[in-house]
């Protein structure tokens, strides 16, 4: 398994940023996993009304995506989203088609496709809503997620892997 420890400074505090790279398969044992080393009492996992989950009583975030065969796990102190998409080899015409004009001029290629993707992804994961209700809302461009025209406080980060992109969205 892959394994990224960051740490983001965010307001004058340390956010721990723990990020595991693991088999679509095995993702939901891989998270209980790294969860228990976080917490000592039983974990639940819930769901917000959008489906975001959380564990119940503890202020660990985390978030998941799995592409393929591949997935991702993300668990801060803080909020955060993350979004996998893994490389399928043929151009997207028709979901490039949805991203605005600004966002198109961007994309030469299916990694900046899935920069595109990944970010807008693991920003609407990060402030727990649904791609339905806000997908034609939110832009990436200039390296700056847009929600309805104004530029959001947000860090993305990207990781280049042989299979794919993953996009982590946190505070700035």
């Amino acid at each position: 398994m892959f394994f990224i420890d960051i740490l983001m400074q965010t307001f004058k505090i340390i956010t721990m940023i723990e990020i595991y790279c693991t088999s679509a398969e095995n993702v939901y044992q891989r998270l209980n996993e790294r969860l228990s080393r976080h917490i000592a009492a039983p974990i639940e996992i819930l769901r917000t009304e959008n489906g975001k989950p959380y564990v119940k009583g503890d202020p660990l975030y985390f978030s998941i995506s799995h592409s393929g065969e591949r997935a991702i796990i993300a668990l801060s102190s803080s909020p955060v989203g993350v979004d996998l998409e893994i490389f399928k080899g043929k151009p997207r015409l028709l979901v490039t088609s949805r991203f605005s004009e600004r966002e198109r001029a961007e994309i030469c290629g299916e990694t900046d496709f899935l920069k595109h993707w990944t970010a807008r992804e693991a920003f609407i994961k990060f402030s727990g809503g649904t791609l339905a209700e806000m997908w034609k809302r939110v832009e990436f461009y200039g390296g700056n997620i847009v929600l309805d025209g104004e530029i959001q406080g947000v860090k993305l980060r990207f990781y280049e892997f042989y299979y794919g992109v993953a996009a982590l969205c946190a505070k700035s």
